[in-house]
């Protein structure tokens, strides 16, 4: 008698799958937040004599906001007693701030995007592949 390769441990291999995606979201997110603070700083750096600051004021501060969201989420899991069953309440929340984290990375090609220039519009674009390889 065999033992099926997708049921080992007599967990099915989804809910494993599942448990091990959402171990590897909370073990990255103080990466991903510190990247993007550190990527969003060159970025407005590099802008700030570029695009109208108060723009550019306003996209930090959605940054900012969206980066709060995901550490307070972040933090919540560690928070959490260890068990083996996954928390969808948790990760819901995980890709609720991912998602709008993503929209505000987003917003820097609609409300940043320098008309005209070149070089700096290599840059966004250079930032975004970043972001967006990185989450």
């Amino acid at each position: 008698m065999t033992t099926s390769p997708l049921n080992v441990t007599s967990v099915p291999f989804e809910n494993l799958l599942k448990d091990e995606q959402v171990r590897q979201h909370a073990a990255i997110w103080p990466t991903a937040v510190a990247g993007s603070a550190a990527i969003g700083v060159v970025v407005a750096a590099v802008l700030w004599k570029i695009v109208d600051p108060v723009t550019l004021a306003v996209w930090l501060v959605l940054l900012g906001c969206a980066l709060a969201a995901r550490i307070l989420v972040g933090r919540a899991y560690a928070r959490l007693p260890s068990s083996p069953v996954l928390d969808p309440i948790w990760i819901q929340r995980h890709r609720l701030v991912s998602f709008l984290h993503g929209c505000v990375w987003a917003l820097v090609s609609i409300m940043l995007f320098p008309a005209g220039d070149v070089t700096t519009q290599t840059l966004i674009v250079f930032a975004l592949v970043g972001i967006a390889s990185a989450h």
